[in-house]
């Protein structure tokens, strides 16, 4: 359930890990993150479950470990997200792709 956010975010904040999972693997309970976006997720789809949070942010992070699906609100290919090299890594890690 994806609708337009009530605050449009450009920029810093702090995400609230929420559930464990091999994505966040070796990272803090919170870290800073990096926002760009206008649309929220309000309720995260049937066999997901939430990830992590920020303060204006209720779902912004959400996985299937099942199917292996993940879908971040935040960008970790920025410099400005803390630990967002390792995020990647562990993407990569559990889950390769073909070469």
């Amino acid at each position: 359930d994806v609708k337009e956010g009530k605050i449009k975010e450009f920029g810093p904040a702090k995400l609230e890990r929420e559930n464990d999972s091999p994505l966040f693997e070796g990272l803090s309970k919170e870290f800073a993150v990096w926002m760009n976006h206008g649309d929220e997720v309000k309720k995260a789809p049937a066999g997901f479950k939430v990830l992590g949070r920020t303060k204006t942010i209720k779902v912004a992070a959400i996985a299937d470990e099942k199917r292996k699906i993940y879908a971040l609100q935040f960008h970790p290919e920025v410099v400005h997200t803390q630990f967002g090299e390792k995020i990647l890594e562990n993407f990569h890690n559990y889950f390769p792709v073909l070469p």
